[in-house]
Parts: structure tokens; C-alpha cells; sequence
């Protein structure tokens, strides 16, 4: 079976086991409940597990599905975190029937709806995927949305949508660099993350005050952008700027991926590093290779 048509599969009938999950595999007394899905996008993603798991996340954005899944689209995919219990380990149909005969019993040889077993049950239980795996520890079930409603305010100062960052908030430099990765990901054809370089945010600070007397890519020498590069001695082979003036993140995301030009700078896979830099509603990303 091709990768593509395997992974299909596991999609669908994971669709199909979400609502008999709950009735099939009962309470885990105090952990987390198993309760992966497939997103629109196609990503199977866990909210229950992924707010257990990363309390410092719940503390932020609440247990809200949605804000979770767009925190780890956003952030937590590049920061390692895991979209459900268990998503980092290789799956081993055979050896997983082998190890366990009753699932086996259940399921024949269908690696589709064995490896379904292990995400919504089987690792939870201790079984492991592989035969070189270890359990992995499942985490404390997260606060409930009252519990997280009750925190001090101070821990909930940030919107617990990460789209809604705006150019004045100290994560909003750090939220345009994972998108910009993230969109490099799912839509380039040659294109990978690119590195944040300190010597670009700089020269992003420069085209950043420029841009707010002039919105162009052309400087006021009448030179583009590049020629900042240049100014601050930095050689290049590749050079790109997305630029927007948009107040949050969200706004900045749509006004790159409808604007050509912009799109097609974000996703040149010719790019290795970029600079950052925003305020006052503008934003500035400058790339070179």
C-alpha cells in the first residue's frame, strides 16, 4: 500500500472512531481521555492530550480546540511538541498484532485500524508500536475551562488566539517566524524554514521606518530593498522582502498569501535566513540566500 493511500486511510477511520472512542475505551481515571481527529487540513491532532501535555499552552490559550490546534500550527510543531500521544513513534502493524493477540483477534492484520487501536486506546494502555519503543507517560488530564477562567489575569494577558498578536506584542515577531516556516512547509515546492538572523532584523528595523513614510518595496534613494542589505555589509546570493501594514497577525497572513507578490517572495525556496522586524501596524520580513 502506498504511503499517501496508508495515510488516507488512517484518516478516514479515525473520523469514523471519534464518536465510539468515548463509549468503546471508558475513562483513564485522572489522564487524559484519547481523543484524536483529523482537522480540516487533514492533521490528526488531539486537543485533549496536546493541553495536558503543554500546561504552560492551557495557561495562555485555554482548552479551546480550535485556539489549541492553531497554536501548534503556529508554534508548537516547530517546537516539538506532539499533535496526539504517540505521534512520534514508528507504527509496526505485524508487531503489534504479534505483541497483542486479543487486538489482533479484533482487528486482523488491517494496519489502518490497528494503528487507529494504539492512537485511541493502545497507548494509553502501555502498548507499545514498535518493538525498540518505550511507553510513553500520559499526562495529567489539563484544568478544566473554569479551573483556566480562574487563573490570575497576569497569566492571561496574551490573546489566546495567536492571529490576534499584534505588531506591538512581544510575541508577534516570533508568531510571524513560525508562520512563515509553516507556510514554507505546506506550500512551497523547494522551500524550507528559513533560519531568524539578528544581522537581518536589523536591517528589517531600517526598511521597517522607511516603509512607514513610503510603502514600497523602492527606497527613498531610489534603490530597492536590497540595497539595504548591502548597506550593512552582508553578502548574498538571493534576495526577497514581504512587507504588509496590517495590525495583527492575522491580518498580516492574509494580506501575504492575496498579494502575489508577497506569496511568491514568502515560499522562494532560494531563501536560508530572514529578518524580522514590525510596529505601528507594519511588518517587515526580509530574506536573502
Amino acid at each position: 500500500m502506498k504511503k499517501n493511500e496508508f495515510l488516507k486511510r488512517i484518516m478516514k477511520f479515525t473520523a469514523m472512531a471519534l464518536t465510539a472512542g468515548a463509549a468503546c475505551f471508558g475513562a483513564f481515571g485522572t489522564k487524559v481521555k484519547a481523543a484524536p481527529e483529523v482537522m480540516p487540513d487533514g492533521t490528526i491532532f488531539d486537543a485533549a492530550y496536546y493541553a495536558a501535555a503543554n500546561p504552560d499552552v492551557v495557561s495562555v490559550c485555554g482548552t479551546d480546540k480550535t485556539t489549541l490546534y492553531s497554536h501548534y500550527r503556529l508554534y508548537g510543531a516547530n517546537e516539538g511538541r506532539l499533535p496526539y500521544l504517540g505521534s512520534n513513534e514508528t507504527f509496526d502493524p505485524l508487531y503489534y498484532a504479534s505483541k497483542y493477540p486479543d487486538v489482533a483477534a479484533v482487528y486482523g492484520l488491517d494496519s489502518v485500524a490497528l494503528y487507529r487501536h494504539y492512537i485511541m486506546t493502545g497507548v494509553y494502555e502501555g502498548k507499545l508500536p514498535n518493538a525498540a519503543a518505550k511507553a510513553p507517560v500520559v499526562p495529567a488530564a489539563a484544568p478544566s475551562a473554569t479551573a483556566v477562567a480562574a487563573t490570575p489575569q497576569a497569566a492571561q494577558t496574551l490573546s489566546t488566539d495567536p492571529t490576534q498578536l499584534t505588531t506591538a506584542d512581544a510575541g508577534f515577531i516570533s508568531a510571524v517566524h513560525s508562520y512563515i516556516n509553516s507556510a514554507r512547509t505546506d506550500y512551497g515546492t523547494l522551500s524550507k524554514p528559513v533560519e531568524l538572523s539578528p544581522a537581518l532584523t536589523e536591517v528589517a528595523k531600517v526598511r521597517l521606518s522607511e516603509i512607514q513614510e513610503e510603502f514600497s518595496h523602492i527606497r527613498a534613494n531610489h534603490l530597492n530593498y536590497g540595497s539595504a542589505i548591502r548597506d550593512a555589509g552582508i553578502k548574498y546570493t538571493y534576495e526577497g522582502e514581504c512587507i504588509s501594514h496590517a495590525n495583527t497577525l492575522r491580518d498580516t497572513i492574509t494580506y501575504w498569501h492575496s498579494t502575489p507578490e508577497e506569496w511568491k517572495m514568502l515560499l522562494d525556496g532560494n531563501f536560508k535566513k530572514v529578518g524580522i522586524a514590525a510596529g505601528d501596524g507594519y511588518t517587515v520580513a526580509i530574506f536573502i540566500g
